[in-house]
């Protein structure tokens, strides 16, 4: 199944599973309950969510399985959290006599450490808590502390750019940006072409993604995760056949 299919199938579900009269701001939290940026409270509500669709006989089997793999995935991330070994994330430290900004790498015991400062545990730790869990451990030892912490998405531009390859961003980067990373696209390279895919998969395109150019959304906005591809397909070609058979002739 599509990656956009199903998302859409798991919003289906969420929709037909509020109650009448429940805003839609609620409905709209749910949706967004498995981005990569849920807060713990957004993750224990999709989790009841969730088992009410598995549990429910009104729904069919392929509604229910796609309901059990998503609470699975909800209950694993609320029991480790979100973090794996070589992750790497942003952290800077600003005190009257502490200044530190560096990329750390999530070691074994999904551990990371601020040299001179302390050793951070991520065990458990979810990206959205990331920020609040590293300024209080610092905060520990580090009086007055201004600390801000973000993890870095690796994520690829290929296709027709100057220098593809993958790039180690933070999640506030916009499409445009990355794009800039990869070098200038050929100018004839349509924007409505370009592709967000993920194994394969293409999850954002067409009218979307340019949306996203426009508004300058974010990676983080779009839910986009490690490994992911922007692919820039290569600029038609300044003749098509026709025009070449015609201009010979």
């Amino acid at each position: 199944m599509n990656l956009r299919h199903t998302h859409k199938l798991f919003v289906a579900v969420l929709l037909v599973l509020a109650a009448p009269g429940t805003s839609s701001g609620v409905v709209d939290a749910q949706s967004r309950a498995l981005g990569q940026f849920a807060t713990r409270a957004d993750l224990e509500a999709s989790s009841q969510t969730l088992q009410a669709a598995v549990a429910s006989p009104a729904y069919g089997e392929r509604i229910r399985s796609q309901a059990a793999r998503d609470l699975a995935l909800v209950r694993q991330r609320l029991a480790r959290g979100d973090f794996n070994v070589g992750e790497r994330v942003v952290v800077s430290v600003r005190a009257p006599e502490v200044a530190f900004n560096d990329t750390l790498t999530v070691r074994d015991s999904l551990v990371i450490e601020i040299p001179g400062i302390r050793r951070v545990s991520l065990d458990g730790v979810l990206r959205s808590e990331l920020e609040p869990r590293v300024a209080r451990e610092v905060g520990l030892v580090v009086l007055n502390a201004q600390v801000s912490a973000s993890p870095l998405l690796r994520v690829a531009v290929l296709g027709s750019v100057t220098t593809p390859g993958f790039r180690s961003v933070t999640p506030e980067t916009t499409v445009d940006q990355l794009l800039a990373m990869g070098g200038s696209p050929d100018p004839r390279t349509p924007l409505g072409s370009l592709q967000f895919q993920r194994a394969g998969e293409v999850i954002v395109d067409g009218p979307e993604l340019l949306d996203a150019i426009a508004a300058g959304r974010t990676l983080a906005a779009l839910d986009l995760r490690d490994g992911d591809v922007l692919n820039v397909p290569a600029a038609p070609p300044p003749w098509d056949r026709a025009q070449t058979i015609s201009l010979l002739t």
